[in-house]
This record gives structure tokens, C-alpha cells and sequence, in this order.
């Protein structure tokens, strides 16, 4: 009995620690040293005693104290944490929340054998300023976020701002732990572990996606066809713009040109004529064929390429015979009207 006496006194010593939980562990009942008002003992069932533990809020917890039972002390304490991650690597646009996460580390909890399937205890929240580098002021505005699971030796914890952002600017953000709502807020530091903060973006949102063609590749089909006294050259392309052209949906916005010329050379020279007639035709992985048609004026050998972009003022991206072109391995294909 004397070892629950100690036990008890020990964890009131230890109490108050910063950022750190002491636990008194009787059998299989763990209970926060921090809620614990007093204990007391009382006759139990079967010739045992049992310790009734009496919380601060009223509520009591009675633990037989059978032959063997084990009377323990934890102490865990944080002392480690640091940020991860964040959304748009640190640029949002207007209208969106900040979401971002971090890691922490609790010897004994974070570090355990098992698998954990929840926070143990531990409490994190995501907070913001516009103004302010100390997250220990007033200034910042800060919301619970969950656990998200083990990463290796540590914990790690992830969510969004309840707030979205409505001026674009530049901001501040930290993420901050404790064991419980009795202890002090440890924060977590930058990826460089120079500061308790980082900084975001928040961008003007136009209203349009900023997508990027990034490749255009000529495929194997063409035809050469007279329709009513004018000849006309056809063929197919692939493009691909990341998150239009694998979206499952018809992609809105890319322009496809197909061009020609009677010389082997830049396709961003003059001597190309481009034709604007091209038409998205089906999804093909994740890219997208298109169908382009160019009148041609003279008989000859021409070479034909793609050129693609998505918006009136991004650059164009030439396509060749193996993905963009370049001159060397990716060139300009042909064909010959008789």
C-alpha cells in the first residue's frame, strides 16, 4: 500500500512539469496525475482493498488492489517538434484555408512498439497571423487538428485553419503540442530549426486554373485527302496538361495548333504556317488526342509538328516524333502530297 502513497506523491512532484503528462498507472487503470484531487481506501469484493481515486471534476475511479497488483509512476514529456508539410508548398489562393502538419516526438508514447491508433493524449493545434513571427502572442488564430498517424519515432498531426483567407498577402503560421490542458504549448519548429513559425502566401484567386501544358507528342496516324478540289492533311496528337487531360472530364482551355513548312527546321521559326482547326477527340491515359486538319496550297514533301499551351499568355509547347521537341531525338515528322 505504501508503494500507491509514494507512487502519488512522486507524480505530485513531478506535476506542472512544461509540456509534459504524469500518469499514476494501478493495474491496467491510467489516470492523469493532473486530474487526481485524492485517494482513499475502501473494503472490495472478494477480501481485497481497493483504492478509490477521486477526480478533480467529481468523478471517481475505485481499482481493486489484488495480490500483485502494480503500482507504477509515468512521466512523458514532448521535446521535440517540427513542421512538415503544407499545402501549395506555402502558396494558397483567396477563398482557401491553410492546411498543414507536423511531427512531434514523446518518449515512451510516439516511440512505442504498437502501432498507435490515436493522439495518447496529446493535443495539437494549427494557428495564423498577419502580422505577428511570435506564436506565443495574442495575434494568432489557432484551431484544434487531428492525428494523423506514426512517422517513424514520431507522431504526426495534420489539419486546416477554420478560417479561408480572403487578402492576398504574406502570412505566418506555427503548429503547436501539449500533453494535456494542464501543460505549457510547445511549438514546432521550421524545416530549418531556426524559428518557432514559418510563412505562406495567399495568392489572388482569377477565377481560372493556372494548368500547364507540359508535353505534346505527334502520334503515328495522318491522311492526306481531297475534299471537293481542296487537299487537305490530317493527323492525331497527344497532349498533356497534369490535372485537365487525366481529369476524366473533356479538357477546356488548351489550345492545339498543328503545324507545317517545306524546310526541316525550328518550328518556332517563320517558315511555319499553323492551323488553329483541331478538335479534342478521347482521353488516352493521361494524356488527351486531338484532331487537327491544315489546307494545303502547294504539292510537295512538308514536315508537320504540334505546338499546345493552355492560356492566351503561356508559351507553347512544340511536339515532335517522341514527346516535346528538341531537334535531336524528337523531330519533326513528314508526308508528301503527289
Amino acid at each position: 500500500m505504501n508503494k500507491l502513497y509514494s507512487a502519488l506523491a512522486i507524480a505530485f512532484v513531478m506535476a506542472g512539469t512544461a509540456n509534459a503528462t504524469d500518469y499514476l498507472t494501478v493495474g491496467e487503470t491510467r489516470i492523469d496525475v493532473d486530474n487526481i484531487d485524492n485517494i482513499k481506501y475502501a473494503a472490495g469484493a472478494n477480501g481485497y482493498e481497493t483504492a478509490v481515486v477521486t477526480l478533480k471534476n467529481g468523478d471517481s475511479e475505485r481499482i481493486a488492489l489484488a495480490d500483485g497488483t502494480v503500482v507504477d509512476f509515468e512521466h512523458y514529456e514532448i521535446t521535440w517538434a517540427a513542421l512538415q508539410w503544407i499545402v501549395g508548398d506555402g502558396t494558397i489562393s483567396t477563398g482557401d484555408q491553410l492546411d498543414a502538419g507536423a511531427c512531434v516526438f514523446v518518449n515512451g508514447i510516439t516511440n512505442a512498439t504498437e502501432a498507435a491508433i490515436d493522439a495518447q493524449g496529446i493535443e495539437a493545434q494549427l494557428g495564423w497571423s498577419g502580422t505577428s513571427t511570435d506564436p506565443a502572442s495574442d495575434d494568432y488564430v489557432w484551431t484544434d487538428i487531428a492525428f494523423a498517424g506514426d512517422w517513424g519515432d514520431n507522431f504526426y498531426f495534420q489539419g486546416k485553419s477554420a478560417e479561408t483567407f480572403a487578402a492576398a498577402g504574406d502570412y505566418y503560421y506555427a503548429i503547436r503540442f501539449r500533453m494535456g490542458e494542464n501543460d505549457k504549448w510547445f511549438y514546432a519548429t521550421d524545416p530549418a530549426g531556426e524559428a518557432n513559425y514559418s510563412t505562406f502566401s495567399v495568392a489572388e484567386n482569377t477565377g481560372q486554373q493556372d494548368y500547364v501544358v507540359t508535353w505534346a507528342c505527334l502520334t503515328d496516324w495522318y491522311s492526306v485527302w481531297n475534299d471537293n478540289g481542296t487537299q487537305l492533311f490530317e493527323t492525331t496528337v497527344e497532349v498533356f496538361a497534369d490535372g485537365l487531360t487525366n481529369s476524366g472530364s473533356k479538357p477546356e482551355g488548351i489550345q492545339v495548333q498543328i503545324g507545317i513548312s517545306l524546310t526541316d527546321s525550328d518550328p518556332r521559326g517563320e517558315e511555319w504556317t499553323w492551323s488553329e482547326d483541331c478538335w479534342a477527340q478521347w482521353e488516352n491515359g493521361n494524356n488527351y488526342v486531338y484532331q487537327g486538319r491544315v489546307v494545303l496550297a502547294e504539292k510537295g514533301t512538308y514536315y508537320y509538328v504540334v505546338r499546345a499551351r493552355y492560356g492566351e499568355d503561356a508559351e507553347w509547347v512544340y511536339g515532335g516524333s517522341n514527346g516535346v521537341w528538341n531537334g535531336s531525338d524528337s523531330v519533326a515528322k513528314t508526308f508528301t502530297w503527289e
